[in-house]
């Protein structure tokens, strides 16, 4: 029966589409100008229901949350800001630190690799300068600091060493060195100037692991030597020996580079050889000469040791 007279009061049906609606809506405006024009006993309830209505739609604006002007600004604001949360905070430090102990571990290992090739990387010992003299010997005549010994006499003309003119019918050796001996560890330089032309004298400039000498070529148990003859200028070691490579006629400067562990041979600032020189802590250096014949077409003229 409620249903029926729901469906048959056509007031009522507007009054509750209008209610549905709101405020504002087609079916509110004709319900409130139908209400304005009915004389019926309902009527005064009817306008309670939009009054109610009208009152709950007001008091709306006091429960929404606008974001004003200075809300917007500090909202921008944060977002640039570190994160709040304590969580979030302590992770970021986390990385940070794993990122720092990361770089340093990696500045150490650099370290450690460049403490040990240090010195005695071949690339570095080649550039690394030995500018402090510690002896320097010229020959006019042959200085008494130098030592000879070998069956080929050595002798000096126009300022210059030579290898004696006796005439000789095999090869036959010479060797002039000094007993001081050179600190190898900490970084020795001795460099040689000559004046070369193929022919049958060679000459050397040799680190040597002691001052004992012997044999028809005074040869000595171990010894670095920087060759320059008729097949060229070539390296021998302990423990081997390179190819020669070709050598023109003139003046050249040989050098022998040694520091802790490793060596460098130079032929007018070229490295010819690099590797190491198993002579121990310490060496002697000397020049040899070897002759086959009678020409005599090698002059010394200079022999210089040199520290860092």
């Amino acid at each position: 029966m409620e249903t029926a007279a729901f469906e048959s009061d056509a007031m009522l049906k507007l009054l509750t589409e209008a209610l549905r609606r709101g405020p504002g809506s087609p079916e509110w405006h004709s319900a409130v100008s139908s209400l304005r024009n009915l004389n019926s006993p309902d009527a005064d309830e009817y306008r309670l229901l939009i009054t109610a209505r009208e009152r709950i739609e007001s008091g709306r604006a006091y429960r929404e949350v606008r974001a004003g002007p200075a809300f917007t600004r500090e909202l921008f604001g944060q977002l640039g800001a570190p994160p709040a949360s304590g969580r979030r905070v302590t992770l970021g430090l986390v990385i940070r630190l794993l990122c720092l102990l990361t770089l340093v571990g990696a500045i150490g290992v650099v370290m450690m690799y460049v403490a040990q090739a240090g010195p005695h990387d071949a690339q570095q010992l080649s550039s690394r300068l030995f500018v402090t003299p510690v002896r320097s010997w010229t020959f006019d005549p042959i200085p008494s600091e130098l030592h000879h010994v070998g069956p080929l006499p050595m002798e000096t003309r126009n300022g210059g060493l030579r290898a004696g003119s006796r005439e000789v019918s095999e090869p036959t050796g010479g060797l002039l060195y000094a007993d001081e001996p050179l600190d190898l560890v900490r970084g020795t330089c001795v460099e040689l100037r000559f004046d070369y032309r193929p022919g049958p004298t060679s000459v050397q400039l040799t680190l040597m692991s002691d001052a004992i000498v012997n044999g028809p070529l005074a040869a000595v148990s171990a010894e670095l030597a920087l060759i320059c003859d008729n097949a060229g200028v070539h390296v021998s070691t302990p423990a081997s020996a390179t190819a020669p490579r070709a050598l023109s006629a003139g003046a050249h400067l040989l050098r022998l580079k040694v520091a802790d562990g490793d060596a460098v041979a130079e032929l007018d600032g070229q490295v010819v050889w690099n590797g190491p020189p198993r002579l121990g802590p310490r060496g002697f250096v000397a020049i040899r000469m070897i002759r086959d014949g009678k020409a005599n077409d090698v002059t010394v003229r200079s022999l210089r040791v040199l520290a860092p």
